[in-house]
């Protein structure tokens, strides 16, 4: 039976792949000089470069990540302590993958992972950056240069600072592991504290997204957390609580969309028997998507898989000024080869696929453009920043 089971697997692996869109152009990330993967991987975790992709508001391609200074540099001339590592921000070109701008900060001393966690960098709305450096607080113009700087109190080792920042709107979100605090990033200043008791899931303008998990009272040793009752609400900033929400034990997250709107992602309700057979073989599982918008519902947007426990749909990417949105999702390559990605573009109003990718054995980020026209693919261990033309919403895919 599992025999046919890993054929059955092997076979819709092909289909998959079958059915992959072939990017447009590939440009090979050594041209960048960026990081050699294999040479920063394989002995010390320390030392991986860690590479995120964002789009800016001028719909270039931010590329961040680590990078060893071989030999240690100079953090600063006046004060000339070595660097071991430095965090550096690639501004890249959408259309062929060229440098725009770059920027270092050099790392004091030799950091651990630990000490990397506090360096981050984000694109706002408007323009501009919000980042973590060294322990500051900082919002930047669009040349890198400080507009606003706090420094931020020491946490305990178990908390981290990580910030959000939403496709619309004057606020982003700085999390501590013990509240959310809300910043205007204009005027740098708190509008609003909120315990992490009930997370934010997303921000767009003044609305907050909040997803609440309740324990079931029939929850035991042996129950998963898919037992558990998920909510998910929406609120003002400085208001209460509203009417809207959604309930749904498999609810697996929530975005705000180019409009204000919000696309659901979850998974069909399962018996405690059905359950019980996922946990054990490999079986066919559906997850889908919805969106709410005005209270009025969509249809749900079925998209069927095989998996094993571990696998499924993930993460939701939507474009800053379309209604297109990009899914990432996983699943089992074969028996002790790890898990493999893949990616689904949609267009939201019309309820239709407009891409996928091929299938990747390897680790990958990705972003969307504003308009929803691009989807760019960065894979670590090949070097490749690949980049796909997504058909228009209305056209006929060829």
């Amino acid at each position: 039976m599992r025999v046919m089971k890993f054929i059955l697997l092997m076979l819709l692996f092909s289909v998959y792949a079958g059915a992959a869109d072939k990017p447009a152009r590939t440009v090979a990330t050594k041209t960048l000089e960026l990081p050699d993967y294999k040479s920063y991987s394989l002995f010390n975790s320390n030392y991986r470069p860690e590479y995120r992709m964002y789009f800016t508001a001028n719909d270039e391609i931010m590329l961040r990540f680590f990078q060893r200074n071989t030999p240690p540099v100079s953090t600063d001339k006046s004060t000339p302590e070595t660097s071991v590592m430095s965090f550096v921000v690639l501004l890249l070109s959408k259309e062929d993958g060229k440098l725009i701008n770059k920027k270092v900060w050099p790392i004091a001393g030799d950091p651990s992972w630990e000490q990397r966690q506090k360096y981050a960098i984000y694109p706002l709305p408007d323009g501009g950056y919000t980042a973590l450096l060294d322990g500051h607080l900082q919002v930047l113009d669009t040349s890198f240069n400080i507009i606003h700087e706090r420094l931020l109190d020491r946490l305990p080792q178990r908390y981290r600072y990580s910030i959000s920042v939403p496709l619309h709107g004057k606020y982003f979100i700085l999390s501590s592991g013990v509240e959310y605090e809300i910043i205007d990033y204009n005027t740098f200043k708190t509008v609003k504290r909120l315990n992490t008791s009930i997370p934010i899931n997303d921000i767009w303008e003044d609305k907050l997204l909040l997803r609440f998990t309740e324990t079931a009272e029939s929850v035991s040793y042996w129950s998963t957390e898919d037992d558990n009752i998920k909510y998910l609400f929406e609120k003002t900033i400085g208001g209460s609580l509203s009417n809207y929400y959604f309930k749904n034990t498999r609810l697996r997250g929530g975005k705000y969309l180019y409009n204000g709107s919000i696309m659901i992602l979850s998974s069909p309700e399962f018996s405690s028997e059905v359950l019980s057979s996922i946990k054990r073989f490999m079986t066919q599982r559906q997850d889908y998507w919805f969106t709410m918008e005005n209270g009025n519902t969509s249809n749900p947007v079925f998209i069927t898989y095989i998996f094993t426990p571990g696998e499924g749909i993930g993460g939701i990417e939507p474009a800053r000024r379309s209604p297109i949105v990009v899914i990432g999702a996983s699943k089992l390559r074969g028996w002790d080869l790890g898990y493999a990605a893949w990616l689904e573009v949609y267009d939201i109003k019309n309820q239709r696929k407009l891409l996928q990718t091929k299938t990747y054995n390897d680790a990958i980020d990705y972003v969307l453009s504003a308009d929803g026209r691009t989807l760019v693919v960065f894979t670590e261990k090949k070097g490749k920043l690949e980049f796909y033309n997504v058909p228009p919403p209305r056209s006929k895919k060829k």
